[in-house]
């Protein structure tokens, strides 16, 4: 056959697909060389009681709150914390994958010296799931632990039901995890969702509370992340996946971190541990930010009400003085 003929019976050239893996990682860590080694997760475990806070009087521990749809692995992401912490896979909160949230009231898990208070899931029907009125009241602290949410019943309207009228700055909300699953961005993220979700976020900017977002279930939208989740940070899928939950959400990339919690593992395994300290670590830092930032503002408010009480004593008594003179 000659070559012209070969040129003319030769099948297509298939278009060069898209590279899977980017040559360089899309975000990268201090001590990359050693960021999936058993070290590191011994370093970031023993980051997670170190948020700590000069004046225990005024803050005792940092309080994380999670949020999210129903099945985006709110509860998942607090059993695989306390595993890692524990050595050992555990099921504390409960999970499941049912239709409407398994998490029915508010519940508070310690993990070092903070809490991680899980929430009922966000549902996109109207009048389904937390309500998203009650999200001002989480985060102020007026809702005790294990408040049981009631069905289209918002939580100002039960304020028999062991309501905190005047809640301390320790029971204050110090940083917000909101949970999405990997797969419903990259699918289609319902607009019942997303309307909840910018409600649910201008009431926490109104708070001056820092907002983290979990991206879960990566294993599910790669396969090769699935088989190595130490290239998450070099797969073209996952970063994609990232900049979509940016851009739908109005979070910058920085604040949105992808992870793999456990499902089916036998204990903690090294790598998912190493994507949800990370995560965690994240959420400490800004806890602790926010837990100075609020120290510093009520000293102020103290220093500026005890300048107002002395400025008006001494009016009182320049007032009392002129009095006798007269």
């Amino acid at each position: 056959m000659s070559f012209f003929r070969w040129i003319r019976r030769r099948p297509n050239t298939p278009i060069e697909e898209t590279p899977k893996i980017q040559p360089r990682a899309w975000r990268t860590f201090r001590d990359d060389e050693d960021q999936w080694s058993e070290e590191n997760v011994k370093r970031l475990k023993a980051a997670i009681p170190k948020i700590t806070d000069e004046s225990p009087e005024i803050v005792m521990k940092g309080k994380i709150l999670l949020m999210g749809p129903i099945q985006s692995g709110k509860s998942s992401f607090v059993n695989s914390i306390l595993g890692i912490v524990n050595d050992m896979i555990v099921q504390i909160a409960p999970a499941g994958s049912g239709l409407h949230s398994m998490t029915l009231m508010l519940s508070q898990f310690v993990c070092g010296n903070i809490l991680v208070c899980d929430t009922k899931g966000l549902e996109a029907q109207s009048g389904a799931g937390l309500n998203t009125g009650d999200i001002q009241y989480l985060l102020k602290g007026n809702i005790p632990n294990s408040y049981k949410f009631d069905k289209g019943t918002p939580i100002s309207d039960v304020k028999e039901s062991g309501f905190i009228e005047n809640p301390t700055i320790a029971d204050r909300v110090h940083c917000v995890i909101f949970c999405i699953g990997a797969n419903d961005v990259q699918n289609h993220v319902p607009d019942g969702y997303l309307n909840k979700w910018r409600e649910l976020l201008t009431e926490i900017n109104t708070h001056g509370v820092p907002v983290i977002i979990l991206l879960t279930k990566i294993d599910v939208i790669c396969e090769d992340v699935k088989n190595d989740l130490a290239i998450t940070f070099e797969s073209k899928k996952i970063h994609d996946v990232v900049k979509g939950a940016s851009e739908l959400f109005g979070v910058p990339e920085m604040l949105i971190h992808p992870v793999k919690n456990f499902t089916n593992e036998t204990f903690p395994e090294r790598k998912p541990s190493v994507l949800l300290l990370l995560a965690l670590k994240s959420a400490l830092d800004y806890t602790s930010d926010c837990i100075t930032k609020i120290n510093t503002d009520h000293t102020q408010a103290e220093a500026k009400k005890q300048k107002q009480a002395e400025a008006e004593k001494q009016k009182q008594q320049k007032e009392d003085s002129k009095s006798v003179n007269e």
